[in-house]
């Protein structure tokens, strides 16, 4: 789609642009991505539900 977009424009796009753009980008992103993702969630999830669970655990007087 982009390589569609710049080619109509007149401006034709080298193929290894396209292909060390699309790579980078791809790898970049994921890793970026997965890794955030997981290290926030797993950090946000474990710290709620614990003490959530703890806090709720307490008030019903277990």
């Amino acid at each position: 789609m982009f390589r569609n977009f710049v080619g109509r424009a007149g401006m034709p796009v080298p193929q290894d642009f396209t292909q060390d753009f699309t790579q980078d980008f791809t790898q970049d992103f994921t890793q970026d991505f997965a890794q955030d993702f997981t290290q926030d969630f797993a950090q946000d999830f474990t710290q709620d539900f614990a003490q959530d669970f703890t806090q709720d655990f307490v008030l019903l007087g277990f």
